[in-house]
C-alpha cells in the first residue's frame, strides 16, 4: 500500500463530523471530546442552551476558514468570524446570519472550551502522530499555535504564531509538571490515531489540534489527515521538522 492518499480516501477521512463520532465511541477517549451536533436550528438552540460558547465549523476544512465563535450573553448572540462580531436579539435571527454564511455546505456545532491564553491570547497544541514502519504510530512533533490578538482561531494562516509547548506551559507549571502534561498529551494522541486507524486504515500521519483548559485537560478539537509541517519549521530547533519530513519519506506520504 502507498502513502498517497486517494481522493476518495482523503474524502472520507477529512470528515472533523466523523471522526469526532468514531473517538466518542471510545470510552477512553470520549471524555476528552468536546460534545458535537450537526448543524441545524433545533441543534443551534440546544448547543447554545448547554453551554455559553460554541464553535460553527464546516464538516471539511483547513485553516480555519469558515470557523465561527457563537456566544450566548444573557438573553441575546453574538457570532465571531474572523475579527468581525455580528450580534442578535434571538436565536431565529442568529440561525439566520449563520445560514447566509454556510450556505449549502455540510456544518457542526461543537461545545467551545475556555482556552487558555498565553501573553492575552487564546494558544491551543498541534500534536502530530506518524505511522513507523514497524506499523507502530509515534509523536514525532509537539507545538503551539497563539492565536492574533482578537481573533477566534490559531491557524497560522489567519495570523497565529508558532511557540514551544515548553514556552507556554512554563507560564502555568513547574518544569515536572510539563513533563508530565507532555507525557499525558502524547498517549492521548498515540491512543486516538490507533483507533482512527481501525477506521482509516490506510492514514500513515495525523495532526491533532489540542485545547487546554483551566485544569490543564486537554480536549480534542480537530484532527487532520494531511497536517502541514511548515509550522515546525518555523521553531528555532529544527529537529522536530526534520523528523517529520524524514518519516514523510520513508511513507511516501
Amino acid at each position: 500500500m502507498t502513502g498517497i492518499l486517494t481522493k476518495k480516501q482523503y474524502r472520507k477521512a477529512s470528515s472533523k463530523w466523523s471522526k469526532t463520532k468514531i473517538l466518542s465511541r471510545k470510552k477512553t477517549i470520549r471524555r476528552y471530546i468536546p460534545s458535537a451536533k450537526r448543524y441545524g436550528k433545533s441543534a443551534l438552540n440546544t448547543m447554545l442552551t448547554r453551554y455559553s460558547i460554541v464553535y460553527v465549523k464546516p464538516v471539511r476544512g483547513s485553516h480555519g476558514n469558515g470557523v465561527m465563535r457563537v456566544m450566548r450573553i444573557g438573553a441575546h448572540y453574538s457570532a465571531q468570524i474572523g475579527a468581525a462580531i455580528v450580534k442578535s436579539s434571538t436565536l431565529a435571527g442568529l440561525h439566520a446570519l449563520l445560514s447566509k454564511r454556510i450556505g449549502k455546505r455540510p456544518y457542526m456545532i461543537q461545545r467551545g472550551i475556555s482556552l487558555r491564553r498565553f501573553r492575552g491570547a487564546i494558544f491551543d497544541l498541534r500534536i502530530v502522530t506518524q505511522l513507523r514502519r514497524s506499523r507502530r504510530w509515534q509523536v514525532t512533533g509537539m507545538l503551539a499555535r497563539v492565536a492574533k490578538p482578537g481573533m477566534a482561531v490559531t491557524n497560522g494562516a489567519q495570523g497565529a504564531s508558532i511557540h514551544t509547548v515548553e514556552t507556554v506551559l512554563k507560564a502555568y507549571s513547574g518544569i515536572r509538571s510539563i513533563a508530565g502534561t507532555k507525557e499525558r498529551l502524547r498517549q492521548l494522541c498515540l491512543s486516538s490515531a490507533y483507533h482512527l486507524q481501525q477506521s482509516y486504515p490506510f492514514l500513515k500521519e495525523l495532526g491533532f489540534d489540542i485545547a487546554l483548559d483551566a485544569k490543564l485537560k486537554p480536549w480534542i478539537l480537530e484532527v487532520n489527515v494531511r497536517p502541514e509541517a511548515i509550522p515546525f519549521s518555523r521553531l528555532a530547533d529544527k529537529t522536530m521538522y526534520k523528523r517529520i519530513l524524514s518519516y514523510r519519506r520513508a511513507n511516501k506520504y
